[in-house]
């Protein structure tokens, strides 16, 4: 530990190095990502980063947070995002960080869409499967029971007809 009496030398001649340091934390992107569909937040995403002269990603990948919030530091120059989530697409965004607004990283949001596939549903006749889709006209919509990350999306959906 440094004598107390040594702490105002130390002070001046460390506190512009400090001040950078936190005006770096502030730099990279920061952003939201949702779901496409309800616009709700994705809590969990994966966010990983590609520089753009090198093909393997960093390997520190970043989540979002619960309200679908992520930060990553980065130094200036030019990046590939790609964010991906249980249930969902992934989504990729080549970004070129500039660094240049002080106190702000660049926002990059990404908003993803649910992996819903349609299931036919099968039934057996005289020892045959039969394609049972019935014929609906007007508007047809899936919608989740719940909210993201806390039941399986895919497993509990429920098919509207208007």
């Amino acid at each position: 530990m440094p004598d107390g009496e040594q702490l105002p030398q130390l002070w001046e001649d460390n506190k512009k190095a400090l001040m950078e340091y936190m005006f770096a934390v502030h730099s990279g992107i920061k952003g939201l990502v949702s779901d496409a569909v309800t616009g709700e937040p994705i809590e969990g995403a994966v966010v990983w980063i590609r520089n753009g002269t090198d093909k393997l990603p960093i390997r520190h990948p970043v989540t979002s947070w619960l309200l679908g919030d992520y930060y990553r530091i980065l130094p200036a120059g030019k990046y590939e995002v790609l964010v991906h989530a249980e249930g969902y697409e992934p989504a990729t965004r080549n970004v070129t960080v500039t660094n240049t607004v002080r106190d702000s990283a660049m926002v990059v949001d990404f908003t993803l869409k649910p992996l819903i596939a349609e299931q036919p549903t099968v039934s057996i006749e005289r020892g045959k499967e039969r394609d049972q889709r019935p014929e609906l006209k007007g508007h047809h919509s899936w919608r989740p029971l719940c909210k993201q990350n806390t039941c399986k999306i895919m497993a509990r959906l429920v098919f509207s007809h208007t």
